[in-house]
């Protein structure tokens, strides 16, 4: 993945080598660019996103709400205004490998620099899944 792909809106984005389609993203002036990255999430629809920023991760999280992710997991060193760790997870826990889910904390302890102070599943309110199966799609025509 390529930060040319999102148009240089990233400082940076690299692929992490977790299950599936997963990003990590780092970047400045949150506040700011805060439509545009929901933007961007919308149409990527990525497995599971990192946000590294300059702020505190649970008022991130409430921001990020209404992107209606199944699930939200994060990290932060509790009142500490100058990093935060989110994981914004769009499926079950359950549904990752447990080599995955290993290799997910392992890098949420690197990339808190092992001051990992809590890590919390979030369950969101759940929406209707969409049905993209072949007959549905047959039907519809």
């Amino acid at each position: 993945i390529s930060v040319r792909r999102f148009g240089g809106f990233y400082d940076r984005c690299d692929e992490l080598q977790i299950e599936h389609q997963t990003i990590r993203l780092h970047f400045r002036d949150f506040e700011k660019k805060l439509p545009g990255i929901k933007k961007k999430i919308k149409d990527f629809r990525p497995t599971a996103i990192m946000i590294n920023y300059h702020g505190f991760a649970e008022g991130f999280m409430r921001q990020l709400e209404s992107l209606d992710l199944d699930f939200l997991l994060y990290d932060t060193v509790l009142n500490d205004p100058v990093r935060g760790n989110v994981w914004c997870m769009e499926r079950p826990i359950g549904a990752i490998s447990e080599k995955g889910m290993q290799m997910l904390l392992d890098e949420i302890r690197r990339g808190a620099r092992g001051l990992v102070s809590q890590i919390r599943l979030k369950p969101t309110i759940k929406k209707i899944p969409k049905n993209n199966s072949q007959i549905t799609k047959e039907q519809s025509l």
